[in-house]
């Protein structure tokens, strides 16, 4: 069952109340930039589920040229993540309810997309804010339920997050109007692509 917007608004609260640093790895931040750096510099990149800013942070670092986003649902997230990128733009709800006020030439998304119900409706809504030749970084966990794939209860608190195969991911970006442009194999990465 799809968990309400209330009960992840306060799950994703508490979590930054108590750890403010949580699903902060900074391999993760490095993959994304190694990978972008192979296409035009960007001007305008959401992070989409910032949690705490780090890897927009991290973004700043090698774009410094451009502008940078953030989107989350939790607002103790958006206030860490606002201290560590005081230039940033913020917009604080759920990602699949909220009209976005412009484009983006990058859109990046560490670990978010497995926990949102709809997975073809939430990838072509993020097709949507995608400039024309924007691209999209997809990383998503893989298998780990050992080949059953399914809506499981995660490993943190009440979550809940959808666990697939790398083919039925990639089905599912197909559906949704996205092409994949590049399949990234990292190690400790689950399943990384970056899209168009």
């Amino acid at each position: 069952m799809e968990p309400t917007r209330q009960d992840l608004v306060e799950f994703y609260n508490a979590t930054y109340m108590a750890r403010p640093l949580i699903w902060e790895h900074w391999w993760r931040d490095d993959n994304v930039c190694g990978a972008l750096m192979k296409y035009p510099t960007p001007r305008h990149i959401l992070d989409l589920g910032c949690g705490n800013g780090h890897t927009l942070e991290y973004l700043r670092t090698y774009f410094p040229e451009a502008q940078l986003y953030g989107l989350d649902i939790s607002d103790n997230a958006i206030r860490l993540a606002e201290v560590r990128n005081p230039n940033a733009t913020f917009f604080c709800g759920m990602f699949q309810e909220m009209e976005l006020p412009r484009q983006f030439d990058r859109i990046v998304s560490l670990g978010v997309m497995e926990h949102l119900y709809d997975t073809v409706e939430s990838l072509a809504k993020v097709k949507s804010h995608l400039t024309d030749g924007g691209l999209f970084y997809l990383e998503v966990p893989d298998n780990v339920y050992g080949g059953s794939e399914g809506w499981f209860h995660s490993y943190v608190g009440t979550q809940v997050e959808w666990h697939l195969s790398r083919a039925t991911w990639e089905e599912r970006i197909d559906a949704a109007g996205l092409e994949i442009v590049e399949y990234l194999d990292l190690q400790g990465a689950g399943f990384t692509w970056v899209l168009k």
